[in-house]
C-alpha cells in the first residue's frame, strides 16, 4: 500500500484522500492534521524506526518520495502512475524522482522476451542484409 502525503503545500492543513486517508485526515483527537503535529507525530516514529534499525538516520520525506518512484520504476510502473503516488501533477518530477531506479533487470527481460520471438526473423535476414550492401 502506497501512503499518500497528507498535506498539499496549496491547501495548508487540508489533509488528501488516498489508500491511508482515515490515518491521515485525522489525529488522535479526530481533527485534522496541523503541520506542526504531523512533523512531530513524524519525528517520533523517524526515531522510533531509527532505534529498531528499520531505517537509516537522516531518513527525511522528500527522501522517502525519491525511494517510492524508484521502487515503482523497478517494478515497471509507467511515469503517471508514479507521479499519481506521490502526488505530482505532471510525469516531469515522477522522472526526476525515479531516475535512480535500476532497469537492467527490465532491460535483460525485454531482451530475452524479443530474442525468443525473433527467431521467425531469420528468413528476412537476407532481405536486410541485401538492403545493408546497396
Amino acid at each position: 500500500m502506497i501512503c499518500q502525503w497528507p498535506f498539499d503545500s496549496n491547501r495548508g492543513a487540508n489533509v488528501r484522500k488516498g489508500p491511508l486517508d482515515a490515518w491521515a485526515r485525522v489525529q488522535a483527537r479526530a481533527k485534522p492534521w496541523t503541520q506542526d503535529g504531523f512533523n512531530t507525530s513524524w519525528q517520533k516514529i523517524k526515531k522510533r524506526l531509527e532505534a529498531e534499525g528499520k531505517i537509516g538516520p537522516g531518513l527525511t520525506l522528500y527522501g522517502l518520495r525519491h525511494t517510492v518512484a524508484t521502487i515503482l520504476r523497478e517494478m515497471g510502473y509507467d511515469e503517471r502512475t508514479i507521479a499519481d503516488a506521490i502526488e505530482q501533477e505532471g510525469i516531469e518530477m515522477a522522472r526526476h524522482y525515479a531516475k535512480r531506479a535500476d532497469l537492467n533487470p527490465k532491460i535483460y527481460l525485454a531482451v530475452q522476451v524479443y530474442d525468443s520471438g525473433s527467431s521467425h526473423r531469420g528468413q528476412r535476414k537476407g532481405l536486410y542484409q541485401r538492403s545493408l550492401r546497396m
